[in-house]
């Protein structure tokens, strides 16, 4: 029995990769299960409670705005204090908001600024300090297996978790299910703080404890290979602010039965997972601009399909192809930034401070995709108006691979 477990841990990546990773990974599987809760059901209970979306753009907008902020006060805590202890003090806010909304019920409507804020805080400090973990815990021969094996993982949350709390909601009447659900994040959110005590350290040296936000700012416009990763993420905020909204507008039209959207979402969390084996399995760090490049060009044949026959089998098939495509998208762009930071001589013991100027141009990517999606519906009348948007958006990705190739050829 004890065999065939260890058979299955290294099957799915654990072998190869450090103790201290193998460590991190279960904090970081509770902190991903219930920020989705908030991020798919705290939209929805504030849009049950005030009958309209006004207020789920307000609070994403804020979100997005806050958390760069917020990061410039991690990295002070990161410098002064502890890595790590910030991280604790992300998880925590995120708790105490919790255990807030579950005692509000749908009185939480009238403090969306505020919870938006500490939300948005919380995650500002938890990245602070992941994307130190994850140069700390890994190296640049085993970090796409890693950033795989942990994907493999929240994939499995992602499958799960919607449909649990989907079942809790609805099983209670009026805001009850919804109380119920945020004081089971409120557990897990402890339980996630109670995890970072197992999480190893992360070292900053002496001489790196003043913080130097203008000095890595400067880096990303004069290395040529920190241009490329910053162009890689601006990219990717707008695509992430983008593409869900249009797949949304694209299911609300062409999908009338619940039962079968539920069903493209159970296939979609599937191939996720499936996604984030593969990648695991067949990419390297000489391979990413390959993987955005080969991903990219399936999806488009998905979407290809999808506008000559419009209908709700290439719809699943779109979402199919795209949720088997997903880690092949985005992990390419997270290695070769870590990578990046690492190469550059003088960003060395400055991660946070990198993290944080890049945050800042991600959010303005993200602003930017959302406030498009809110002019989009005015501009696009038809189902096919939206596949060619959709269309635009991934092959956009092209670039992403171009910008992915320099930056692994560059040696600035």
């Amino acid at each position: 029995m004890r065999n065939s477990l260890r058979r299955l841990w290294d099957g799915l990546g654990a072998n190869g990769l450090p103790k201290s990773y193998l460590c991190f990974v279960p904090m970081h599987v509770l902190f991903t299960v219930y920020c989705q809760m908030h991020t798919i059901f705290f939209n929805t209970m504030i849009q049950r409670a005030t009958g309209g979306t006004d207020r789920v753009m307000i609070f994403n907008i804020v979100m997005y705005i806050v958390q760069p902020i917020a990061m410039i006060f991690a990295v002070l805590y990161v410098k002064k204090r502890s890595p790590v202890g910030s991280q604790r003090f992300g998880m925590s806010i995120n708790s105490i908001a919790y255990l807030f909304i579950a005692i509000m019920g749908e009185r939480v409507s009238n403090y969306i600024i505020p919870i938006a804020a500490a939300l948005s805080a919380a995650s500002g400090f938890y990245f602070t300090t992941y994307i130190m973990q994850l140069s700390a815990y890994t190296t640049d021969d085993c970090r796409d297996n890693a950033l795989s094996f942990a994907s493999i993982f929240t994939g499995i949350a992602s499958l799960v978790t919607p449909l649990f709390s989907g079942f809790l909601v609805s099983y209670f009447d009026g805001f009850l299910g919804y109380r119920i659900l945020f004081l089971v994040a409120f557990l897990l959110g402890v339980t996630s703080v109670y995890c970072s005590t197992r999480v190893g350290p992360v070292y900053i040296p002496e001489d790196k404890k003043k913080p130097a936000f203008m000095h890595t700012l400067k880096c990303f416009f004069t290395k040529k290979r920190m241009r490329c990763v910053l162009g890689c993420s601006v990219i990717s905020g707008v695509y992430y602010g983008l593409l869900s909204f249009i797949v949304n507008a694209l299911i609300y039209q062409l999908v009338s039965s619940e039962a079968l959207v539920g069903f493209n979402s159970f296939l979609g969390g599937a191939a996720t997972i499936l996604s984030a084996w593969l990648y695991g399995k067949t990419i390297g760090a000489n391979d990413r601009a390959k993987a955005e490049v080969f991903a990219t060009t399936l999806i488009i044949v998905a979407i290809v399909l999808l506008y000559f026959k419009m209908g709700v089998v290439t719809l699943i098939v779109f979402n199919v192809t795209y949720s088997l495509m997903v880690s092949f998208l985005s992990n390419p762009v997270v290695s070769e930034y870590v990578t990046a930071v690492e190469k550059t001589e003088e960003l060395s013991g400055f991660m946070a401070e990198t993290h944080t100027v890049r945050e800042f141009f991600l959010s303005t990517g993200r602003i930017s995709g959302l406030v498009l999606a809110m002019v989009l519906p005015n501009v696009l009348a038809s189902g096919k108006a939206y596949v060619l948007a959709l269309f635009i958006v991934i092959a956009v990705q092209y670039l992403t691979a171009w910008l992915l190739h320099i930056s692994s050829k560059t040696t600035d």
